[in-house]
């Protein structure tokens, strides 16, 4: 049995049955959102001339400034977790591996 309880948490990882989706259109600066996949997910932010927060499960991950058009962060929500991006600048592309 304890093969089988591997088995099941090996399905549960982050990119087994999931792909990426650009979810820039449904996504906003300021918003809390919660992960309801089921389980881990991967985002992806990219912004234009932006000061940026970033914030899950109320716990500030990541912050910076920048001056030009890259990728500000990725990171991992786990599931059932909140997710917050304050973005000052340009939201250029809002990616989610789920």
């Amino acid at each position: 049995r304890g093969s089988d309880n591997f088995d099941s948490l090996v399905h549960q990882g982050i990119g087994v049955n999931q792909s990426w989706q650009d979810v820039t259109a449904s996504r906003a600066s300021g918003v809390t959102y919660t992960n309801s996949a089921g389980k881990p997910i991967m985002v992806v932010i990219t912004g234009n001339g932006a000061t940026y927060q970033i914030t899950v499960a109320g716990t500030l991950v990541a912050s910076g400034n920048t001056s030009s058009t890259v990728t500000i962060s990725t990171f991992i929500v786990q599931n059932g977790a909140t997710y917050v991006v304050n973005l000052s600048g340009s939201l250029t592309k809002w990616a989610e591996l789920r």
